[in-house]
């Protein structure tokens, strides 16, 4: 008995459809790459089913865009399924993780501002990404012969991220947990360091804190110095 291929169509969402998910998404460059940035390090405990359900929309939608439609046509575009939404979700972070460590390192004058030539095996990808000397991206380059939405995702991400700072947040943990926040977002103004009002706060209270205590460190290495100063005067 032959068997038959299959030969089901894929699922398509219509332009109005996808309009209305990119709407969802943002309306400006700064919450585009906001919404890429949060979904690539959002715990995947913290993701429902529902949330996977809205993605397998609203990752075409982000991919748009670029103008650049999932085939097959000009004004459609594929509805993903949940495991391409994990895989590109999972790859994307890894891919994001490289580029703002990079630019990290190019900021805090670890390393010359270069184009950087970023590689993922799984994704066959070769990626060079250029940072300037304030950590702010440029235009890159990218090839690859990965046939899955990863590779439009990630031109999108490059493309919104030039001439913008994407950082680290530098906020203690809260609670008195060891570590740093270590959040990635989009630098509003120059020198922002926390992604959050609530990382702000635990920062500058934790500088305040720190200036109030090198000032009293200060003081009391100063004061036998001041005691044993008056005594010779005496």
């Amino acid at each position: 008995m032959k068997k038959t291929r299959n030969t089901a169509q894929p699922e398509l969402i219509s332009s109005d459809r996808l309009a209305a998910y990119r709407k969802r998404i943002g309306t400006r460059i700064i919450e585009y790459l906001t919404w890429i940035l949060q979904l690539a390090q959002r715990p995947l405990g913290e993701i429902t089913a529902a949330d996977w359900e809205n993605l397998r929309y609203e990752l075409p939608a982000f991919v748009s865009l670029g103008g650049r439609a999932l085939v097959p046509g000009p004004n459609d575009a594929r509805i993903l399924t949940e495991r391409e939404t994990r895989d590109i979700r999972k790859e994307l972070a890894a891919m994001i993780e490289k580029a703002v460590a990079m630019a990290e390192k190019v900021r805090t004058g670890r390393a010359a501002p270069r184009a950087e030539h970023l590689a993922f095996d799984k994704a066959q990808v070769q990626q060079t990404l250029q940072v300037d000397a304030e950590g702010r991206f440029c235009r890159g380059m990218l090839r690859s012969s990965y046939p899955s939405l990863l590779i439009p995702a990630y031109e999108v991400f490059a493309s919104l991220a030039e001439g913008h700072r994407i950082r680290a947040c530098s906020a203690p943990r809260a609670h008195g947990e060891e570590g740093w926040c270590g959040k990635w977002f989009v630098e509003r103004k120059a020198g922002q360091r926390f992604c959050s009002p609530r990382c702000h706060n635990l920062g500058w209270g934790r500088g305040v804190r720190n200036e109030a205590k090198a000032a009293r460190e200060k003081a009391e290495r100063q004061s036998p110095r001041r005691a044993a100063g008056q005594t010779r005067k005496g």
